[in-house]
């Protein structure tokens, strides 16, 4: 005898009535304007991945990207802003190896879980970080820098984000030293501290470090990749320069808030995918430094959690302490 069970038989129709209202929404994604955070300042290196991506997908999607800028130290604020969103798509971060690694490790309290407020869509592009010096500071080579710091106290960092602060505690940690990090917003009060001889040092992204290495305005000691970089071949790395295994590098994906449906997700990955498999958009990466990533979103996922992991063991290992 066949049962009539009134309730499973609508709770039957709601979920069809769901998946297809969830098949529809993602086919049909973007029906609106998206908003692409970027939580640092305008012309910071995640910022001009921000604007070139967006400027793609705009094109791709027949629909507004918009860049909207919320700088703030380490880019706390836009990610927290993001993590918050509605998941549905319309709001997206353009995160970093900062905001989505390193800050877990660098704060006692975060006001976002990088592991668990975001889902991850798409990697864009990874690069080494370049050690540059002032002018203004006269060591040429790293073993000058390391001398230069033991004689005196008058030598600092300027930190405008999450991974140059890890790089600089690195850096500190292997060659055994104690500089001073001045923390700002972005690579703009960085690079004017060091322009100014206000600051000695800065990790900087490849794309900023190299108009100053092509004009000669900073000195550019070193890059924190276990190989050279392409785009500044003739650079010593930090591991060649007498920090043995020194490597940290510095990359930028699109995240969008936990929850997101999966379709959409898979759309935006596929989306940039084909962005960065364009040889105009390759070239310009490329010429700026930067080593584009297309990789699927769970690959891309898995990569970001296993250097929450990684990264978190190193500063334990380092005994870097966590600020609130």
């Amino acid at each position: 005898m066949q049962i009539f069970n009134p309730t499973l038989r609508g709770r039957g129709i709601s979920l069809a009535i769901a998946a297809t209202s969830f098949c529809a929404s993602a086919q049909q994604f973007p029906q609106k304007p998206v908003r692409l955070v970027a939580p640092v300042e305008a012309g910071s290196p995640t910022d001009t991945i921000a604007r070139l991506i967006a400027l793609k997908l705009s094109a791709a999607w027949g629909q507004p990207v918009i860049v909207d800028n919320r700088p703030s130290v380490n880019g706390v604020v836009g990610s927290d802003i993001v993590s918050k969103a509605a998941p549905d798509g319309y709001t997206l971060l353009t995160g970093n190896s900062g905001t989505q690694v390193m800050n877990v490790g660098l704060y006692k309290k975060l006001s976002y879980n990088p592991a668990t407020d975001f889902s991850s869509a798409a990697q864009v592009v990874t690069s080494p970080l370049v050690l540059m010096g002032s002018k203004h500071f006269a060591p040429t080579r790293v073993s000058e820098v390391i001398s230069a710091a033991r004689q005196s106290s008058n030598v600092n960092f300027a930190v405008p984000g999450a991974t140059a602060q890890l790089a600089t505690l690195m850096f500190n940690s292997a060659a055994a030293l104690d500089i001073v990090s001045v923390p700002y917003k972005g690579s703009a009060g960085a690079e004017t501290a060091l322009l100014a001889g206000d600051a000695q040092l800065f990790f900087a992204s490849v794309s900023n470090a190299l108009p100053y290495a092509k004009s000669g305005r900073m000195r550019t000691l070193a890059v924190s990749s276990l190989a050279r970089s392409p785009a500044l071949p003739e650079v010593p790395t930090l591991d060649e320069s007498g920090l043995k295994g020194f490597e940290i590098e510095y990359w930028v994906g699109l995240f969008a808030p936990a929850g997101t449906p999966t379709d959409v997700l898979e759309k935006i990955n596929r989306d940039v995918n084909t962005i960065l498999g364009a040889p105009e958009v390759k070239a310009k990466l490329t010429d700026l430094g930067y080593t584009p990533m297309p990789r699927s979103r769970i690959d891309f996922d898995r990569y970001v959690k296993g250097s929450i992991d990684r990264y978190g063991k190193l500063m334990q290992k380092l005994g870097i302490q966590p600020v609130n």
